[in-house]
Protein backbone atom coordinates (compact mmCIF):
# COMPACT_ATOMS: atom_id res chain seq x y z
CA UNK A 1 0.00 0.00 0.00
CA UNK A 2 2.94 2.32 1.17
CA UNK A 3 4.61 1.60 -2.60
CA UNK A 4 1.39 1.95 -4.46
CA UNK A 5 1.12 6.01 -2.42
CA UNK A 6 4.94 6.20 -3.40
CA UNK A 7 4.46 5.87 -6.93
CA UNK A 8 1.30 8.07 -6.82
CA UNK A 9 3.25 10.68 -5.07
CA UNK A 10 5.55 10.47 -7.63
CA UNK A 11 3.89 10.40 -10.65
CA UNK A 12 1.87 13.64 -9.40
CA UNK A 13 4.89 15.44 -9.03
CA UNK A 14 6.71 14.43 -12.41
CA UNK A 15 3.53 15.43 -14.00
CA UNK A 16 3.05 19.20 -12.48
CA UNK A 17 6.63 19.82 -13.45
CA UNK A 18 6.04 21.06 -17.13
CA UNK A 19 9.32 20.07 -19.20
CA UNK A 20 10.80 17.99 -22.04
CA UNK A 21 12.07 15.40 -20.11
CA UNK A 22 8.20 14.67 -17.88
CA UNK A 23 7.13 11.79 -20.56
CA UNK A 24 10.48 10.02 -20.22
CA UNK A 25 10.19 10.61 -16.22
CA UNK A 26 7.14 8.90 -16.34
CA UNK A 27 7.81 6.14 -18.19
CA UNK A 28 11.29 5.64 -16.36
CA UNK A 29 8.62 5.51 -13.11
CA UNK A 30 6.07 3.39 -14.78
CA UNK A 31 8.99 0.70 -15.47
CA UNK A 32 10.32 1.37 -11.23
CA UNK A 33 7.16 0.62 -10.34
CA UNK A 34 5.86 -2.43 -12.65
CA UNK A 35 7.00 -4.96 -10.01
CA UNK A 36 5.07 -3.28 -7.57
CA UNK A 37 1.82 -3.44 -9.51
CA UNK A 38 2.18 -7.13 -10.52
CA UNK A 39 3.30 -7.72 -6.71
CA UNK A 40 0.05 -5.70 -5.70
CA UNK A 41 -2.27 -8.20 -7.56
CA UNK A 42 -0.42 -11.55 -6.70
CA UNK A 43 -0.87 -10.61 -3.01
CA UNK A 44 -4.36 -9.22 -3.54
CA UNK A 45 -4.95 -12.23 -4.69
CA UNK A 46 -3.59 -14.56 -1.84
CA UNK A 47 -5.02 -12.43 0.58
CA UNK A 48 -8.24 -13.04 -0.96
CA UNK A 49 -8.07 -17.05 -0.61
CA UNK A 50 -6.22 -16.69 2.56
CA UNK A 51 -9.34 -14.74 4.24
CA UNK A 52 -12.14 -17.50 2.54
CA UNK A 53 -9.82 -20.00 4.01
CA UNK A 54 -9.78 -18.73 7.65
CA UNK A 55 -13.02 -17.50 7.61
CA UNK A 56 -13.89 -20.89 7.09
CA UNK A 57 -11.61 -22.78 9.08
CA UNK A 58 -12.67 -20.20 11.44
CA UNK A 59 -16.48 -21.15 11.61
CA UNK A 60 -15.66 -24.42 11.80
CA UNK A 61 -13.22 -24.24 14.95
CA UNK A 62 -15.90 -21.49 17.03
CA UNK A 63 -18.82 -23.56 16.20
CA UNK A 64 -17.69 -26.95 17.21
CA UNK A 65 -15.81 -24.87 20.16
CA UNK A 66 -19.50 -22.96 21.18
CA UNK A 67 -20.98 -25.95 20.93
CA UNK A 68 -18.80 -27.77 23.51
CA UNK A 69 -18.83 -25.23 25.52
CA UNK A 70 -22.46 -24.16 25.54
CA UNK A 71 -23.20 -27.85 26.69
CA UNK A 72 -20.75 -27.29 29.79
CA UNK A 73 -22.66 -26.46 33.11
CA UNK A 74 -21.91 -22.75 32.86
CA UNK A 75 -21.94 -20.11 35.31
CA UNK A 76 -24.12 -16.89 35.08
CA UNK A 77 -21.48 -15.18 33.97
CA UNK A 78 -20.43 -17.27 31.23
CA UNK A 79 -23.83 -17.39 30.27
CA UNK A 80 -23.98 -13.74 29.66
CA UNK A 81 -20.70 -13.67 28.03
CA UNK A 82 -21.17 -16.45 25.67
CA UNK A 83 -24.62 -15.14 24.80
CA UNK A 84 -23.13 -11.40 24.32
CA UNK A 85 -20.29 -12.59 22.01
CA UNK A 86 -22.88 -14.89 19.77
CA UNK A 87 -24.77 -12.03 19.70
CA UNK A 88 -22.43 -9.28 18.14
CA UNK A 89 -20.16 -11.99 16.58
CA UNK A 90 -21.39 -10.41 13.04
CA UNK A 91 -21.13 -7.04 14.25
CA UNK A 92 -18.37 -4.27 13.15
CA UNK A 93 -16.46 -4.69 16.20
CA UNK A 94 -15.96 -8.46 15.43
CA UNK A 95 -16.29 -9.97 12.36
CA UNK A 96 -18.42 -7.73 10.57
CA UNK A 97 -15.17 -5.06 10.77
CA UNK A 98 -15.69 -3.41 6.78
CA UNK A 99 -12.03 -3.96 6.53
CA UNK A 100 -12.49 -7.63 6.54
CA UNK A 101 -14.70 -7.72 3.49
CA UNK A 102 -16.72 -10.87 4.65
CA UNK A 103 -20.37 -10.67 4.17
CA UNK A 104 -21.52 -12.01 7.82
CA UNK A 105 -25.20 -11.94 6.94
CA UNK A 106 -24.54 -14.51 4.31
CA UNK A 107 -21.89 -16.38 6.69
CA UNK A 108 -23.62 -16.81 9.53
CA UNK A 109 -26.80 -17.52 7.33
CA UNK A 110 -25.06 -20.63 6.17
CA UNK A 111 -23.59 -21.67 9.15
CA UNK A 112 -25.06 -20.66 13.14
CA UNK A 113 -22.68 -20.03 15.07
CA UNK A 114 -25.22 -21.96 17.57
CA UNK A 115 -28.21 -23.56 16.78
CA UNK A 116 -31.20 -21.69 17.99
CA UNK A 117 -32.22 -24.31 19.97
CA UNK A 118 -29.10 -24.34 21.96
CA UNK A 119 -29.29 -20.24 22.25
CA UNK A 120 -32.81 -21.06 24.00
CA UNK A 121 -31.54 -23.77 26.07
CA UNK A 122 -28.35 -21.22 27.01
CA UNK A 123 -31.67 -18.42 27.51
CA UNK A 124 -33.66 -20.60 29.71
CA UNK A 125 -30.43 -21.53 31.70
CA UNK A 126 -29.79 -17.99 32.55
CA UNK A 127 -33.35 -17.47 33.80
CA UNK A 128 -32.85 -20.57 35.62
CA UNK A 129 -29.86 -19.43 37.56
CA UNK A 130 -31.67 -15.98 38.19
CA UNK A 131 -34.31 -17.06 39.53
CA UNK A 132 -32.84 -19.42 41.60
CA UNK A 133 -30.40 -16.39 43.11
CA UNK A 134 -33.40 -13.99 43.65
CA UNK A 135 -35.16 -17.13 46.15
CA UNK A 136 -31.93 -17.37 48.14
Amino acid sequence: MELENAQDDLMFEVHKIRSDKTEYDKKLLKRYFADVEQLVQDLGNKFEVCQKVVVEDLMVVKSGLLREIASDELEKNELVQLLGWVQSYGDPDVLGNSRLGISTAALLHEQLLLSRITVNQLYDRYIEITKKDIHD
